[in-house]
């Protein structure tokens, strides 16, 4: 959403952060005496993005905090996204005002990926931190991150569950780079050593 907003917007003002890091900043700003420099650096933007919503359940201060930037932005035009593990309403302890705004907007359940999309998200991810993976080490990420949530060893196959993936392998081959391929690109060896799985 971000990239995507910034690459049709490019001069646009945008600020993403976790709502850990926004309760975190906020409680610092207030022992700080500093909160007029907090508020302006979240109100002052076109797009505004908070991950991990769930996380502001009882905090009450955090939310009437969150309640009166949201007013602020929403007066100056600006565009506001919101994600969490669960809906809204499932969020417990969270401020019925704070609910209220959240389902006023466009509330939609990203399920994870399908195992083609997986395949084309590793591919991007990689590319992004520039690793060159063999197409077999490319198959064989997508395929770890399909294992069932709850599973043993399972992880869901969401993105930021692939982009974890990519980077234990990114880290073990920068450990053993004797494990890539003859062409230095990574292949299937490498990421089942990372994955602590046997040799097929």
């Amino acid at each position: 959403l971000m990239h995507h907003y910034q690459t049709r917007q490019p001069r646009a003002t945008v600020r993403y952060t976790t709502a850990e890091a926004f309760t975190n900043e906020f409680i610092t700003a207030v022992r700080a005496n500093k909160i007029d420099a907090f508020r302006k650096s979240y109100r002052r933007v076109e797009l505004l993005c908070i991950d991990d919503v769930h996380f502001l359940a009882n905090k009450e201060a955090t939310q009437t905090e969150l309640m009166h930037t949201l007013d602020a932005v929403g007066l100056d035009g600006a565009r506001v996204a919101f994600a969490s593990d669960e809906s809204p309403r499932d969020i417990r302890k969270l401020s019925e005002k704070l609910v209220s705004r959240f389902m006023s907007g466009m509330v939609a359940r990203i399920d994870a990926p399908d195992p083609e999309l997986r395949v084309k998200l590793v591919r991007h991810l990689a590319q992004r931190r520039s690793l060159r993976l063999e197409e077999t080490a490319v198959k064989l990420i997508a395929e770890r991150s399909m294992r069932s949530v709850g599973s043993i060893g399972g992880y869901g196959g969401s993105v930021r569950e692939l982009e974890g993936l990519i980077i234990q392998v990114e880290a073990v081959h920068r450990l053993l780079p004797e494990f890539a391929g003859g062409t230095g690109a990574i292949g299937a060896i490498l990421v089942r050593k990372a994955f602590g799985l046997q040799e097929s």
